[in-house]
């Protein structure tokens, strides 16, 4: 499970993904302090920075409240936690148990988490000598943007509308055109997989939404960085096969196969896990 740092631009790292549903974490370094996004998913993950890093930090922002973003940032003593109010909230509310192995199958028995994240969920307790999982309530919350200077460097935290979850937030960096975009390409998850689903009226304006900021660069969770034109592709992809599903009749594979070459192309890794939602388009 050997992540290496990948730079992304002057003042944009990521510790990248990895099994276990490990998310990329950013790191975004100004000339006075610093930025984490996302705590990743146990102690372990979040452990993987560099000491110095942690220190230097002043904030960790979360982009949303599921486990494998959150659970890591329990470990981050040194600066202030940052989210929206429903992220707050959401993670307030997992505190009603304790989050050992049998906590997590009593959670799946009740349909409070999916099988996907039960997995994962076990999968990274051993990792951590099957010590439960924390959640760390945030510090600071907002509902509207909120705008950071980290020393000739700014960083705007950005609400967006997200058929994957609510009080999704992004981080952008300007002057590097670099944006932190969280889970917001992901289907509503929060149920079993065969349950999953796309609202495509909240698709249109979360794509509509990310692709009026000016950046080069779109730092999704699972997945390499994406530059700007390979997601406006994937986008299109993805809304033309709902669009398929929901007023034609296709399946999405059959409303994919109709698509253009460039289209079909414009992968991120991980559509397979996806087309069942599209399937099930609302």
């Amino acid at each position: 499970m050997k992540q290496d740092f990948v730079k992304l631009s002057k003042h944009c790292s990521i510790l990248p993904y990895g099994d276990n549903d490990r998310p990329n974490i950013g790191i975004i370094s100004g000339s006075e302090t610093s930025i984490i996004v996302d705590g990743g998913n146990s102690e372990s993950h979040f452990g993987l920075l560099p000491s110095a890093v942690i220190s230097n930090a002043e904030y960790l922002f979360l982009t949303h409240n599921h486990w494998d973003h959150v659970c890591g940032s329990s470990f981050f003593s040194s600066g202030k936690l940052v989210s929206s109010v429903v992220t707050a909230e959401k993670i307030g509310r997992m505190n009603d148990m304790v989050w050992d192995a049998d906590g997590i199958e009593s959670a799946y028995q009740v349909n409070r988490i999916p099988e996907f994240t039960r997995n994962n969920m076990l999968c990274e307790l051993k990792l951590n000598d099957f010590r439960p999982f924390e959640f760390r309530v945030p510090d600071i919350t907002c509902d509207t943007e909120a705008v950071f200077d980290l020393g000739n460097l700014t960083c705007r935290y950005i609400p967006i509308m997200s058929c994957h979850c609510d009080g999704q937030m992004g981080v952008y960096v300007e002057q590097d055109k670099v944006f932190f975009i969280g889970d917001i390409l992901w289907p509503d998850m929060d149920r079993k997989q065969d349950e999953w689903f796309y609202d495509l009226e909240k698709f249109r304006m979360m794509s509509e939404q990310i692709l009026s900021v000016d950046a080069d660069v779109y730092v999704e969770s699972h997945a390499d960085p994406i530059p700007r034109n390979m997601l406006e592709l994937w986008l299109r992809k993805m809304q033309s096969i709902m669009e398929g599903v929901k007023y034609a009749n296709k399946s999405a594979h059959e409303a994919e196969s109709l698509l253009p070459q460039e289209l079909k192309q414009s992968n991120l890794g991980y559509e397979e896990l996806l087309y069942g939602a599209c399937d099930r388009v609302v």
